[in-house]
């Protein structure tokens, strides 16, 4: 039987399948055996064939269990990425745009967004682009988010989201009006009246005048009289020029309820003025509820009692009953309106 050139491609042509064939199997084999090699040395810490040899040349590396477990760890867990700032991986940084200055800053905590810190805004899930912030009340206890963090802790503030947490009630009251009335009292005389001392003082209150002649422990006009000195001294006379001896007598008066001791000079007035305020609030809802107080009563502020004290062209003072604590309770400024939403009415 004669082979024709066709023939001998057919054959040619088979082999060389064949071949290739055979290749591809060997390859898979040693791939699948390598595979399976790493994956028990992984995992169990052994070869294929169990335990690895041990390495006996100068330069070998000995590795723990426990860093081998390790380095198992990190391969099935990676670590997680951790930047070094607050953005996250292929994601540029926060910027904040401030359109009434045109500005922008990179978000940080310590950036002043208004007249807060961006991070004390944050801490409490503030409404940072809202222009109101300020005068928002948030929890509702009539003290706004800028009072809250001008409170008595300037470096943490109060909790602006927390209605028991704010300042006490005291910071925020304002004197809205106060008038004074002049009252003077003027030690005159001292004379016996069947062996004790009376003491005559004059009261003048505007256009009225009254005496009193009192004992000691009798009251003029809320003051007990409690003491007497007797004083004289040497004066110049006014109108001859030449020295004579003077009464200047003292005599100790108390008020009470003032907590006021004084002492009148005999022949000298002395003006302890009637003293009566209208306060206020200078808090959210509150500005339309003044309320009034005099010298010589008690007021009740949320429960604790005052008592005014003095009053001068800055303010009233006031002192917390059966405390030592005293304030200045300013007049009602500019200022404390605008810490106030606009929508409250400012009397």
């Amino acid at each position: 039987m004669a082979w024709s050139e066709q023939d001998d491609d057919a054959r040619g042509e088979k082999i060389v399948k064949k071949t290739w064939h055979f290749y591809f199997q060997i390859s898979l084999l040693i791939l699948s055996g390598l595979i399976l090699a790493a994956y028990s040395f992984l995992f169990t810490g052994e070869g294929i064939f169990g335990a690895t040899p041990k390495n006996s040349g100068k330069n070998a590396i000995s590795l723990e269990s426990s860093e081998l477990e390790n380095l198992k760890n990190e391969i099935i867990t990676p670590k997680e990425w951790i930047s070094k700032t607050k953005h996250r991986l292929f994601l540029s940084e926060k910027y904040l745009y401030f359109p009434d200055k045109n500005e922008i800053k990179k978000e940080d905590e310590k950036v002043m967004v208004g007249p807060f810190p961006l991070g004390w805004l944050q801490k409490y899930d503030l409404p940072i682009l809202d222009l109101t912030v300020a005068t928002q009340d948030p929890d509702g206890d009539g003290f706004t988010n800028i009072m809250e963090y001008h409170s008595e802790k300037p470096e943490e503030g109060t909790n602006p989201i927390d209605p028991q947490s704010h300042a006490p009630y005291i910071s925020a009251l304002r004197v809205k009006e106060v008038k004074t009335t002049k009252i003077e009292y003027k030690f005159t005389t001292r004379q016996k009246l069947e062996g004790i001392d009376v003491y005559s003082v004059l009261v003048e209150k505007g256009e009225e005048r009254n005496s009193f002649m009192r004992k000691q422990g009798e009251k003029i006009g809320g003051f007990e009289i409690v003491g007497f000195t007797p004083k004289k001294t040497i004066k110049k006379s006014a109108s001859t020029g030449s020295e004579e001896e003077v009464d200047v007598s003292e005599l100790e008066v108390v008020n009470k309820e003032l907590e006021m001791t004084t002492v009148l000079v005999q022949g000298e007035a002395k003006n302890i003025p009637e003293i009566h305020a209208t306060f206020v609030l200078a808090l959210v809802n509150r500005l339309d509820q003044p309320f009034p107080a005099e010298r010589g009563k008690s007021f009740d502020l949320m429960g604790e009692k005052y008592r005014i004290i003095d009053a001068s062209g800055v303010g009233v003072k006031v002192k917390k009953v059966d405390s030592t604590e005293e304030y200045l309770i300013p007049n009602l400024s500019a200022d404390d309106l605008r810490q106030l939403p606009a929508k409250v009415e400012k009397k």
